[in-house]
């Protein structure tokens, strides 16, 4: 060994560069989740419990937990008070490690507002305090773990309700313009398969997409190339910074929306009424509450859909929409029907 003068010519025998690595997700392992999940969780130090300890003394099976697996006493007395009340294996089966799944493929959602989301199954998701409640027949339902993916930082997140009265997880998954929840044990949540299968492998700093297809009975297939030297985080596209309004985008804006004799009828400019906002007025000189929707869904008037499609971040357009286009030519039906209006609209963000 004190000989060797040239290391690197041994290192060349004895070392190489890694071949190319794959990894493939598909939708089939969806409905084996449980299968991989209860063996990938399977717990030694229960297993360990059942096999042995249950058939020792009690004060010799505390202490043993005590000293090897760092139990407190009366956790360990609890764990074997829990152990010798199972009377087989397939019950042994269960407590040493679960069968954790996913509940859900991918369930669509619809934004109400700013930032409220309901969605399908009754869940509902305030996108700001970040907050999920389930309504139920047995009354409104909490999570045990909210994940999804900041949209201020871009980092995938998880929430803990400590109030939980349901054994769940709600996964937020953003899809183009809007988003979709799965719905899933807490096990799986946060779990590589969540993030490569479900989030496009969002985060993650090992794995490049690869490819994707259908399988022939229907359902995706997913392929990631193994990326053996670290690098930037993936970024998926549906939270991949746009710079144009077009079919689908959730846009953020400002406005302010005024008559032909320039009166303001309504403003993202938090108390515009009482601060007596023009149709001049700057946005950045007030606090202001910005209106977000889908591009080109119907959410707002057609006229205005229309004049904000193509518009860039930061960009500011004044434009006008004739009743037609607006709140209809009878006056009886809306306080805006057969009026022409005007609008001042800044982008603040695309998504």
């Amino acid at each position: 060994q004190n000989n060797i003068t040239d290391a690197e010519s041994v290192l060349t025998k004895t070392h190489y560069s890694p071949p190319e690595n794959y990894l493939i997700v598909s939708e089939d392992m969806l409905g084996k989740s449980g299968v991989w999940a209860h063996f990938g969780g399977w717990n030694f130090e229960r297993a360990y419990i059942w096999l042995v300890l249950k058939n020792k003394p009690q004060e010799e099976a505390v202490q043993y937990m005590v000293d090897y697996f760092n139990y407190t006493k009366s956790d360990a007395e609890r764990t074997y008070y829990d152990v010798k009340s199972i009377v087989d294996e397939g019950s042994a089966n269960g407590w040493i490690s679960p069968w954790p799944s996913y509940q859900s493929g991918f369930t669509q959602c619809t934004l109400r507002g700013i930032d409220r989301l309901e969605c399908d199954s009754g869940i509902q998701i305030n996108l700001e305090s970040h907050e999920v409640r389930i309504n139920t027949p047995q009354g409104t339902g909490i999570p045990k773990l909210f994940v999804y993916v900041d949209e201020k930082t871009s980092q995938f997140t998880k929430k803990v309700y400590n109030d939980s009265n349901l054994d769940l997880a709600i996964i937020l998954v953003p899809r183009g313009g809007t988003y979709s929840v799965v719905i899933s044990s807490p096990q799986l949540a946060t779990s590589m398969f969540t993030r490569l299968f479900f989030m496009d492998g969002h985060g993650l700093t090992y794995f490049t997409p690869f490819n994707s297809q259908q399988q022939i009975g229907g359902g995706s297939i997913f392929v990631y190339r193994t990326d053996w030297k670290k690098r930037e985080p993936h970024v998926m596209a549906a939270l991949t910074p746009k710079t144009v309004v077009s079919q689908g985008s959730r846009v953020t804006i400002n406005y302010v929306g005024y008559l032909d004799n320039n009166t303001v009828f309504d403003s993202s400019i938090s108390d515009w009424s009482q601060k007596k906002v023009q149709s001049t007025t700057d946005f950045d000189k007030y606090k202001t509450q910005p209106m977000t929707f889908i591009a080109g869904s119907g959410q707002t008037i057609k006229g205005f859909d229309d004049a904000v499609m193509g518009m860039n971040v930061s960009e500011v357009k004044t434009f006008t929409v004739s009743p037609e286009l607006g709140y209809g030519t009878d006056a009886g039906k809306h306080p805006l029907g057969n009026k022409t209006l005007h609008f001042k609209v800044r982008v603040e963000s695309i998504k």
